[in-house]
């Protein structure tokens, strides 16, 4: 998981949190329900990057832990079939902009080597001889 319960309790309200993703009425936040959140958000990100990188990530990217986090906030919003607040669709649409930035290769992103996927663009020629040298061209 690109992020945890804790990541996205320093970014959400805890009672909204719990009010979101408490579906046995116990009064606590359910786990369950917020790694499910986490984890259509992480099949998101990696929908986006696997173009360009090798997914999962290990280690994860603190970029790629606030996006997951801003994805994951978004679903559990709409879980609910709540209006989503201002805040939280920008948050969610600004993540996913990111994730499309990242995966055009616009913008670096701190996760090791890119993949060599197969489908992306490989030269099969090499460097020929120069053709013209300096000692070639010393008569004219």
């Amino acid at each position: 998981m690109y992020c945890s319960q804790s990541d996205l309790e320093k970014r959400l309200d805890p009672q909204l949190l719990r009010a979101l993703t408490d579906d046995d009425a116990d009064g606590l936040a359910d786990e369950a329900v917020i790694a499910a959140g986490v984890a259509d958000a992480d099949a998101l990100i990696d929908t986006f990057l696997r173009a360009r990188y090798t997914v999962p990530l290990d280690p994860v990217p603190e970029a790629v832990r606030s996006i997951s986090a801003a994805i994951a906030i978004y679903f559990l919003l709409t879980r609910r079939r709540e209006i989503v607040p201002a805040e939280h669709l920008r948050r969610y649409e600004s993540a996913v902009q990111l994730l499309d930035h990242f995966a055009r290769g616009l913008m670096p992103l701190d996760a090791g080597q890119p993949t060599t996927s197969p489908h992306l663009p490989r030269s099969s020629h090499e460097a020929d001889e120069r053709t013209f040298d300096a000692e070639s061209l010393e008569n004219y």
